[in-house]
């Protein structure tokens, strides 16, 4: 068995990633009208509206907004990876067979196992790179 270490860089982002998914999850209630995070992005082509509306989860931590905007810009050029991520982190279910349903709705592209894993680290790269 091959032993994989992870950086302290590593860690970060994915705790950063994770806390972006609870604050975001897509099954959460935002204001106003009480829609879902999930009903949002399916109105808005991928991509929760900017604050100026309002239209956010309630009191979002700056950090989980910061990856939020970051994913924002991913859409903008790839918006099966924004999926993907949108679905590994704030989705609910197993990742291999939920999450990746959900990321083939949200982006409306029938993903095998290997090409939503391939974007997920792809999008991983891409939130490190934006990060550091």
């Amino acid at each position: 068995m091959i032993a994989v270490q992870t950086s302290a860089i590593e860690t970060y982002i994915e705790g950063r990633l994770s806390a972006w998914g609870r604050e975001f999850a897509l099954n959460r209630e935002v204001e106003p009208n009480e829609h879902t995070v999930l009903w949002l992005l399916i109105k808005y082509g991928g991509q929760i509206p900017r604050l100026e509306g309002g239209v956010a989860p309630e009191s979002v931590n700056e950090q989980a907004y910061q990856i939020e905007m970051i994913i924002a810009d991913m859409h903008k050029l790839y918006p099966v990876r924004a999926s993907v991520m949108r679905a590994y982190y704030c989705g609910a279910g197993r990742h291999k067979f939920e999450r990746r349903e959900q990321a083939s709705q949200l982006s409306g592209t029938r993903l095998s196992a290997q090409r939503y894993f391939s974007e997920h680290d792809a999008g991983v790269a891409w939130v490190m790179g934006a990060l550091t």
